[in-house]
């Protein structure tokens, strides 16, 4: 989400539950952002707000994982709040990945939230960021095992990967996926979302 000429909003989020309820949550979720995100930049604010608003409306029977970046393009810093969900890669060329795990506990179960802690990154600017829904480490093979992290990391580990179109990246690991699972079914919803300066 474009916040001005010179930053954007990134974020990924996960609602416990499956079906209409969840669905509406998620919506009702997006919507919230939006406007808070128009009112003021300042992440702990938003995360605060949206934490209210799902207590609110799940009245503790539902909670939603949350993950948000700004990332600003003129002063190559990024700022973040990871809500519980799962942490999202940061991958620059020739640099161990970093995992983005600042921030607080999952939003809608506990108000106030306990602690919330923003995350802050500078002299960013040839990186790529990979987010994902705990659907993708947790499909499960015949076997019973997880394709879990170390899957995901294997990946990013090949020469050039990094180097990738965005959509390849993500069919790569779609088929990886599809391989990996064989005849057994997708018991949860898969996101992927990447972002790339540089």
């Amino acid at each position: 989400m474009p916040i001005n000429k010179h930053q954007f909003l990134l974020c990924v989020a996960d609602v416990s539950g499956k079906g209409i309820p969840a669905a509406l949550m998620m919506s009702i979720f997006q919507a919230s952002l939006r406007t808070l995100l128009r009112q003021t930049p300042n992440l702990t604010d938003i995360v605060e707000a949206l934490n209210f608003q799902v207590l609110e409306n799940a009245k503790g029977e539902k909670f939603i994982t949350f993950f948000a970046a700004i990332y600003d393009i003129n002063l190559r810093t990024m700022v973040y709040v990871n809500a519980g969900h799962n942490p999202p890669m940061l991958i620059q060329r020739g640099k161990p990945i970093r995992f983005l795990e600042e921030g607080s506990t999952v939003l809608g179960a506990l108000h106030p939230l306990p602690f919330i802690n923003e995350g802050f990154l500078t002299d960013l600017s040839d990186f790529m960021l990979f987010c994902y829904t705990d659907g993708l480490t947790e499909t499960i093979n015949e076997q019973g095992k997880e394709f879990g992290l170390e899957s995901i990391l294997q990946y990013f580990d090949q020469d050039h990967t990094y180097l990738k179109d965005l959509k390849n990246i993500h069919h790569d690991l779609i088929v990886a996926l599809d391989t990996f699972k064989g005849r057994n079914g997708y018991h949860d919803d898969i996101t992927i979302l990447s972002c790339r300066v540089g």
